[in-house]
């Protein structure tokens, strides 16, 4: 900085080292922040330059040649980019839809309900998906929705015939 800007703004080295001196216990409060976000957050920032080059785990990180967006144009010259990009704004827009309003109408619902123990048994099953994996519910929900699953048994058992399979069902096997 040039020794005019010094002068008029007050700046000087001395200042800033003495009060960072003073302000010693605030920086050592800060500084699990400070390294988490430098971690986390800045950290993973790195990998982004394997976006643009011929990365090579042999070579690390940034040890391939520079190709620039070779591999955007690649991708979005692919026949998949569109159906990837629809899939995944689809999810987003899903996401929010229901992960948004469905919450707070439950609680509403939970909220009218009289009885404290059906409510609790309600709030109990409610939270269960939480601590079961998605793995483990997107094995039961096929398996339920299977030829031989729990919804077509239940159409049978109320005298309905169907044994076909609900994920397949006339394309509505993408949103299911």
């Amino acid at each position: 900085m040039s020794d005019s800007y010094r002068k008029l703004s007050g700046f000087t080295q001395s200042k800033v080292i003495k009060t960072f001196i003073e302000q010693r216990q605030l920086w050592l409060i800060a500084l699990p922040g400070i390294v988490w976000y430098a971690i986390f957050a800045y950290g993973p920032m790195v990998g982004l330059a394997m976006a643009f080059e011929n990365y090579s785990p042999a070579r690390g990180v940034f040890g391939g040649p520079w190709v620039g967006f070779k591999w955007f144009s690649q991708f979005f010259q692919s026949q998949f980019a569109w159906r990837l990009i629809r899939n995944t704004l689809l999810l987003n827009v899903f996401g929010i839809m229901f992960s948004f309003p469905v919450p707070i109408i439950l609680a509403i619902f939970l909220n009218e309900i009289r009885s404290s123990g059906y409510k609790r048994f309600a709030q109990s099953v409610s939270y269960l998906p939480h601590f079961i994996s998605t793995v483990v519910v997107v094995g039961m929900m096929a398996n339920f929705l299977a030829p031989d699953g729990l919804i077509n048994n239940v159409i049978t058992l109320l005298g309905g015939e169907s044994k076909q399979s609900w994920q397949c069902r006339n394309g509505s096997g993408f949103y299911i």
